[in-house]
């Protein structure tokens, strides 16, 4: 009986986060970004480009959302 359950697959527990942006910028520093994007792109003449740069969980997706 060893045998069997020593050949059984063993369980890998796993736990998957959500990749979408947060309802509302508990600390505001999200929306301080956006306003300032928002006041450049309204300011500022010609085309743009504009990169938000940072790691997974840092926001980029809510400052978006905000915009």
């Amino acid at each position: 009986m060893e045998e069997k359950e020593q050949k059984q697959e063993k369980e890998c527990p796993t736990h998957l986060l959500s990749d979408l942006p947060a309802s509302e910028d508990a600390f505001g520093g999200h929306a301080r970004v956006a306003r300032a994007i928002a006041k450049l792109l309204e300011e500022e003449e010609g085309g743009k480009a504009i990169a938000l740069i940072g790691t997974w969980g840092s926001g980029k997706s809510t400052v978006v959302k905000i915009l």
